[in-house]
């Protein structure tokens, strides 16, 4: 489909994706493996999509904002990205009108992707920040998160609620909601952040052509222990 339409409607490129050496490289490498179960396949076709002329041709630099930019100046006809990316598009200052938009979900399913909350350790009012937190993460601040901005609420069951929905297109969508139904999560570990550096740092080795896929299969399997 890339291949095919790539070129048409002013489009330069097939497809966008996150391929630059951060936390992003990390959630599409999950996603081409099945997470993380067909390593070796998974990181070849990758490689793949990086070797090609469907991706730009400096694919392996892109981010979330890449891409954004790339898809909604009309560049690419296909681009994997964050459901805020269509909220940019919502907004009516892009290339890309929502008219012109659809969602659909990916073959191996999507990576979860989520904020963070913590209290710094120096926090003079830790309590307080704690009770906040708790709010936050909670069905009442998660459902205000959803229905003020681009945010896409933590709970199934407000995914269904009609101030959700109403501010969030996407939970209207058929392909958005089957995407919901084939989500993966990331390597759960205690030690994660290191996990996700050694992986970004010998997958992008092996896109970029410094290392071969059996010593980079390796790596991502004794990470992953």
């Amino acid at each position: 489909m890339a291949e095919k339409y790539k070129g048409k409607g002013g489009t330069t490129d097939g497809f966008a994706f996150q391929a630059k050496q951060y936390e992003g490289l990390t959630c599409n490498a999950n996603e081409f493996t099945k997470n993380f179960k067909e390593i070796s396949d998974g990181l070849k076709t990758m490689k793949e999509f990086t070797s090609s002329k469907l991706v730009p041709g400096d694919v392996l630099n892109y981010n979330e904002g890449s891409t954004d930019a790339n898809f909604d100046n009309g560049k690419s006809v296909f681009a994997r990205n964050w459901p805020y990316q269509y909220g940019t598009i919502k907004g009516g200052k892009t290339a890309v009108k929502t008219n012109q938009v659809g969602i659909a979900p990916l073959p191996n399913g999507g990576c979860v992707g989520g904020w963070l909350l913590g209290i710094n350790a120096k926090s003079k009012n830790s309590d307080g920040a704690w009770a906040f937190i708790q709010y936050l993460a909670g069905p009442d601040g998660q459902k205000i998160m959803s229905t003020k901005g681009s945010y896409l609420p933590g709970y199934n069951a407000l995914i269904t609620d009609s101030a959700v929905v109403s501010a969030n297109p996407l939970l209207g969508m058929d392909g958005f909601k089957n995407a919901m139904k084939t989500t993966i999560a990331r390597p759960v570990s205690g030690q994660y952040s290191k996990v996700s550096d050694t992986l970004q740092i010998n997958i992008h080795k092996y896109l970029s052509g410094s290392q071969d896929i059996n010593a980079t299969a390796k790596a991502v399997q004794d990470a992953l222990k």
